[in-house]
């Protein structure tokens, strides 16, 4: 019996766990902590400080990973963001 992807590399395997991640429900992906960081411009750091406060993460295949939407209402309901403007 092969590996569960099929893939014979580990590069193909990292492709197959990234597609993987997407949340069946909303099709929204999990992104990396690092890629949260860089999308909301902040420092990696920061939004670990956040993870130690509680802001809702998930570990998935041995790396913690995030979805967007939720991050975004944490941190809004936490004060560490707010919205301004119209959408």
């Amino acid at each position: 019996m092969g590996h569960p992807c099929g893939a014979p590399s580990s590069r193909r395997c990292e492709d197959h766990n990234r597609t993987a991640t997407l949340n069946a429900a909303t099709g929204e992906a999990w992104l990396p902590l690092r890629l949260m960081a860089a999308q909301l411009g902040c420092s990696l750091r920061w939004l670990e400080y956040r993870v130690s406060e509680g802001m809702p993460t998930a570990v998935i295949a041995g790396r913690r990973k995030c979805r967007p939407s939720e991050v975004e209402r944490w941190l809004e309901r936490h004060g560490y963001m707010r919205r301004e403007g119209s959408r």
